[in-house]
């Protein structure tokens, strides 16, 4: 039905008309392959480990996870998400948001300008905050330790372990 402006009714959109990617929810990408693809939308240097050497635990903008995606995260700042608890990156404008959330399969918002955040990289931020992030002789993150979901028995995690569901189109080629 075509859109009549008189009617007060906003015009509604069918779903097969939206424009999205196809996301291969069966995949799922470690966190260092993540966060370079979110490296790479923002046309930065992909990185071949985490930097936790001057990493400050709870700085939106310079904590381990915040360094490596080169973007502020943490809880929301958009009343319906902040009022769910959703952590979220922070980008400087909607394109890039949108950007990012489209080819990762990612929740965006264009105001304010955030991507959802998964949950294996809230786990990384709370694992810095509680001091149980491991470094190499080096300085870049080993690994971290999370709860274990059903006994809460520590796991140790590390940056190349497959966490983050999805594909973040790393497997089509678009690198």
């Amino acid at each position: 039905m075509p859109y009549d402006p008189g009617s007060g009714k906003a015009p509604q959109i069918p779903p097969d008309k939206v424009a999205q990617r196809w996301v291969d929810t069966a995949s799922v990408v470690s966190v260092l392959d993540f966060i370079n693809r979110i490296r790479t939308l923002q046309e930065l240097d992909e990185w071949n480990a985490l930097p936790l050497l001057g990493a400050e635990a709870d700085d939106e903008h310079n904590d381990v996870v915040a360094a490596a995606l080169g973007v502020p995260v943490g809880e929301s700042e958009h009343p319906d998400w902040a009022a769910q608890g959703h952590w979220v990156m922070r980008f400087p404008d909607r394109l890039t948001a949108r950007r990012v959330g489209i080819v990762c399969g990612l929740a965006w918002l264009p105001e304010p300008p955030e991507v959802r955040l998964p949950d294996a990289l809230v786990d990384l931020a709370v694992s810095q905050h509680l001091d149980v992030v491991v470094r190499d002789d080096v300085g870049f993150v080993r690994g971290w330790w999370v709860p274990h979901e059903q006994n809460g028995m520590p796991v140790f995690l590390t940056p190349t372990d497959p966490l983050i569901p999805g594909d973040c189109d790393l497997h089509r080629g678009a690198r």
